[in-house]
């Protein structure tokens, strides 16, 4: 067996990424980095391995499988104190240094996703 895929086969669907938001959850913080690490050594397992014949490519593709299933496992979830936060402030009862705390973890946030959007906005 030469671990190639014929193209008719039906490829295993990834199962991490596009999940169902979690109750209250911000539809913009997903992906979570939790579930692209699911997605990313999903997508090693299913489509990439089984057509590895070279044993070091193999081994090295093994080892990435590893260290995303670290992060999927490390990657921190949402904290109920930012869940307590957007309640109050749905109630309209905003307390001091809520606003500048939410401008701090969006500017974070928008950081890491989106760099440049965040520049024209300086």
């Amino acid at each position: 067996m030469s671990g190639r895929r014929n193209p008719g086969d039906r490829l295993k669907p990834v199962t991490g990424v596009g999940a169902p938001a979690v109750s209250g959850e911000n539809v913009t913080d997903r992906p979570t980095a939790a579930e692209l690490a699911t997605a990313g050594r999903e997508f090693l397992e299913a489509e990439i391995l089984p057509t590895l014949a070279d044993h070091r490519l193999r081994f090295r593709t093994l080892v990435a499988m590893n260290a995303l299933s670290i992060v999927e496992r490390e990657a921190p979830g949402p904290v109920e104190r930012d869940w307590e936060t957007a309640r109050r402030i749905r109630a309209g009862k905003i307390c001091e240094g809520d606003v500048a705390a939410l401008k701090v973890e969006v500017e974070a946030k928008l950081r890491l996703a989106s760099p440049k959007y965040l520049e024209r906005y300086r």
